[in-house]
Order: structure tokens, then sequence, then C-alpha cells
């Protein structure tokens, strides 16, 4: 049996995990080739954009807009 320290250890190490998901996730969009589309969540027939800061994101997406790209 593990005493209140371990598991408040336990609560804090999944919450951290939990924070790093969500800004990995915060930093991805997905994308159709085919049909010119950006999404900024997970569709079938999307592939996933990872990028490392926002500011790399956002010139991407940019990026794709200007050459046509439509935002769904």
């Amino acid at each position: 049996m593990q005493n209140p320290e371990q598991n408040a250890s336990r609560k804090e190490e999944k919450t951290v995990d939990i924070r790093e998901m969500n800004h990995k996730a915060a930093l991805s969009f997905w994308i159709s080739h085919g049909r010119k589309l950006i999404s900024f969540h997970s569709s079938s027939g999307f592939i996933q954009i990872r990028k490392n800061s926002s500011s790399e994101m956002w010139k991407q997406v940019y990026e794709y807009i200007d050459s046509g790209y439509k935002v769904q």
C-alpha cells in the first residue's frame, strides 16, 4: 500500500504529462494536401503537423493559406 505522499507524487506526474500532451497538441494542425484544407483538430484523411513553437506553427499555417489552402 502506498502512502499519501507517493499518491500525491503520482498525481503530479500525471498532471505534468497531461500538460505536455496539451502543449504538443496546441502546437499541431492537420492538413489534407489533396483537398487543400487545414484543420485544428484531427480529421479523417488529414496528417498531423507538429511544430516546436507557436510562431513556427503559425508561420507554416499562413504559408499554406497564402498558397491557397482553406481552414475548416
